[in-house]
């Protein structure tokens, strides 16, 4: 709690300073005056929780310092300080909302310390007021309630007449929708506050805090922004901002996430057109930069749907994979696969994507189906799928490669695999994020582990960790290639939990570490 003392006797002052150790009880002395003007010109620059004057000093008297504190925008607890209990005063004081009148001769250590214990407490209860009435103004505010100008200076403050606005909006990173049941996946957001005002190197760059909600999933700050001589400075200062609210999000719900910035708003009454601007940045984040800062004029910004309204023509890809699935061709589901994610991908269209996906599953479903394999939503509801290999559209192309590949292979390879030796497989390329052994291969699929090695190495020609070694190298390249984790991750996402170990089952599987097959691909 900063407080300014204002006495015109010096002596005075220091004996209230020395009487108790302010810091020990919350307090921090930011200034001490013996001239009213200038204490006042310290405070509207400071802003004090707390105000402790002389009630009778030359120049400016403690009550007119409190009247002009108060015309200043100012919202201290002001104490007055007396040598006499002056009943006019008091009256006088109480009508300016003073409720604090203190005797210079009958307050001493104890009094003091206890006084402010008191007042602390109070100051405190009333912030917590004021910052939940700021919360539900601003709440109403982006739903698009219309508040009088002095509902937005109570949200905003001493910043109501920032020259400029930004809204941001963080949420964590969603699963895009493979199918119905990802789209929930991840829960909602716990209450963030912004942190202290940016420090400033010059009065001309300046970034402050007004307020921030939880408005559903996602957590939205206020920040208003003094004028500054380089846009590229104050770019660079935003962004910073955002990062550091964007890591503390993580830190406080777990995963990845990102926030997107609004553009510049000049009239706070246009901020629940930046809300829904945000919003509809981070609903399209998939198509953006992974887990960062999003802008809406940045270069990295995810690409608007068309404005006609039409999406990205999905027929002919899914047409040509309908072909290809017929004719069991795997590189021609390859290529159609790939084709439809690159459109959907360029148009940045979430509604698109989410159809195409549901028709790719109910396609993968029919083709699993012939080869014995579960469905996606009951590889999901057994925990089987991770839910991180949906995060971006070249995640999801990914993913049904891989799926529309081992359907295929189920289906083509079923007069030459049996149905326990395809289980296993099946079991492997789902699971192989964990700890998989041999015995749990065997349980799972109803036989004992010597007759799933004996029957394994008999269809397939190779043991059973070679088998899943090689499914777990040929994830780990892909996500080398993708470049979007570091080494460790990918160790730990193909079920290594040693960085060492896993390096040196790939370099003897590849020729070559992780890290020189990460810059080859380059």
């Amino acid at each position: 709690m900063k407080v300014i003392m204002v006495d015109d006797e010096i002596l005075a002052l220091e004996h209230l300073k020395s009487l108790i150790d302010w810091d020990t009880l919350g307090y921090e002395l930011t200034g001490c005056f013996t001239n009213p003007k200038k204490a006042l010109s310290f405070a509207i620059e400071n802003k004090p929780h707390l105000l402790i004057a002389d009630i009778r000093m030359p120049i400016m008297d403690g009550l007119e310092l409190a009247r002009q504190s108060q015309a200043a925008g100012l919202s201290p607890r002001i104490v007055l300080l007396t040598s006499h209990k002056e009943f006019e005063y008091a009256k006088e004081a109480m009508k300016l909302g003073i409720s604090d009148y203190w005797v210079k001769h009958e307050t001493d250590a104890p009094t003091l310390a206890r006084e402010l214990e008191r007042l602390r407490k109070e100051l405190l209860d009333a912030s917590e007021v004021r910052a939940a009435v700021r919360k539900q103004l601003l709440g109403e505010l982006l739903a698009g309630r219309t508040l009088t100008p002095d509902q937005w200076r109570t949200i905003a403050g001493d910043r109501a007449n920032a020259e400029t606005l930004r809204l941001l909006a963080v949420r964590k990173d969603k699963p895009l929708a493979v199918i119905p049941e990802a789209a929930a996946f991840g829960g909602g957001a716990a209450p963030l506050e912004p942190g202290p005002p940016e420090e400033a190197e010059d009065e001309d760059d300046c970034l402050a805090p007004v307020a921030s909600l939880v408005a559903g999933d996602a957590v939205c700050v206020l920040l208003a922004m003094r004028g500054t001589r380089s846009e590229l400075r104050a770019r660079e200062r935003l962004h910073a901002v955002a990062d550091r609210l964007r890591a503390a999000f993580e830190r406080l719900n777990g995963g990845r996430a990102s926030v997107a910035v609004s553009s510049p708003v000049r009239d706070w009454r246009k901020l629940p057109e930046a809300y829904a601007e945000a919003s509809r940045l981070l609903e399209r984040s998939a198509f953006g930069r992974y887990g960062g800062v999003l802008f809406q004029d940045d270069e990295t910004a995810p690409a608007a749907p068309q404005p006609d309204g039409r999406g990205p023509d999905a027929e002919p890809h899914l047409a040509a994979l309908d072909e290809a699935v017929r004719r069991r061709d795997q590189a021609a589901a390859a290529e159609a696969i790939n084709r439809l994610f690159a459109s959907l991908s360029a148009a940045g269209d979430l509604a698109a994507l989410t159809e195409s996906c549901r028709r790719l599953v109910a396609t993968l479903n029919r083709l699993g189906a012939e080869g014995g394999l579960p469905s996606v939503a009951q590889s999901w509801n057994e925990g089987r799928i991770d839910a991180r290999r949906w995060m971006r559209p070249d995640d999801v192309r990914a993913w049904f490669l891989e799926r529309y590949e081992l359907a295929l292979n189920a289906t083509g390879s079923a007069a030459a695999y049996s149905r326990k030796v395809r289980q296993a497989l099946d079991y492997m390329r789902e699971r192989y994020a964990e700890e998989v052994t041999s015995d749990a291969i065997a349980e799972h699929i109803g036989i004992s582990k010597d007759h799933l090695r004996h029957l394994f190495k008999e269809e397939t020609g190779e043991t059973v960790l070679d088998a899943l070694t090689r499914i777990r190298i040929d994830e780990a390249k892909r996500l080398l290639r993708d470049g979007s984790l570091k080494i460790y991750e990918i160790a730990e996402r193909v079920g290594y939990r040693n960085g060492q170990y896993f390096s040196q089952v790939f370099r003897k599987a590849t020729g070559m570490n992780p890290l020189e097959y990460a810059e080859r691909r380059e």
